[in-house]
C-alpha cells in the first residue's frame, strides 16, 4: 500500500510537471506572437 502511495504522488508530481510545461510554452508563444505584432508597427 505504501508503494502505490507514492506511485500516486509520483503521478500527481508528472501531471503538475507537465500542465507548468504546457503553460510555459503557451506563454512563450504569446510572447513571441506579441513580438511579431509590435515589430511590425516599426515598419
Amino acid at each position: 500500500k505504501r508503494l502505490e502511495l507514492r506511485d500516486d504522488n509520483l503521478m500527481k508530481m508528472v501531471r503538475e510537471i507537465q500542465e507548468a510545461k504546457r503553460t510555459i510554452v503557451s506563454a512563450q508563444e504569446e510572447i513571441a506572437a506579441a513580438k511579431k505584432k509590435s515589430w511590425w508597427k516599426f515598419w
